[in-house]
């Protein structure tokens, strides 16, 4: 589960392009038997494709430790989910206020060093989400820029 956040006159057209790849890919898996390694290496170009499909346009929050608003005290549901219409869409002038708030809002250190894995440094960490933050602003200004408020499923 997370937030999905879409800009769709970007994301709808870059997804129909890729889609029939994403789409011949799995065919392609799902014809090969499970423990062979053929199939691991179509399933690897199959999150290849998807990754790319959802890359433009697209912004995703897990509602986990990796959630950029949960490091920075907010919630999905309870900050953001007040600021949509009835529609799941985030008008412009909510979108320049989220956009203020996310901007300024200090990462919460405590909540990063609790998303940490073992394997990973408090920097990279840190790194991971500002850059979430900075994928999140992109996506708030372009709504911005374009006058096209996004929708969002929270």
């Amino acid at each position: 589960m997370g937030a999905d956040i879409y800009l769709k006159s970007k994301h709808e057209p870059h997804q129909a392009l890729w889609e029939p790849r994403f789409n011949k890919a799995v065919r392609e898996r799902d014809a090969l038997p499970r423990d062979c390694y053929a199939y691991t290496q179509k399933q690897l170009e199959v999150g290849t494709i998807y990754d790319e499909m959802f890359s433009v346009g697209y912004y995703r929050d897990s509602y986990n430790n990796s959630s950029l608003l949960n490091q920075l005290n907010l919630s999905w549901w309870e900050d953001v989910g007040p600021m949509l219409d009835k529609n799941g869409m985030l008008p412009i002038e909510r979108a320049k206020e989220l956009r203020a708030i996310i901007a300024v809002r200090p990462l919460d250190e405590k909540r990063v060093r609790e998303a940490m894995s073992g394997s990973e440094t408090y920097d990279e960490c840190l790194d991971y989400f500002e850059d979430k933050r900075t994928r999140l602003l992109t996506l708030l200004d372009e709504s911005i820029e374009l006058g096209e408020p996004l929708y969002m499923s929270i």
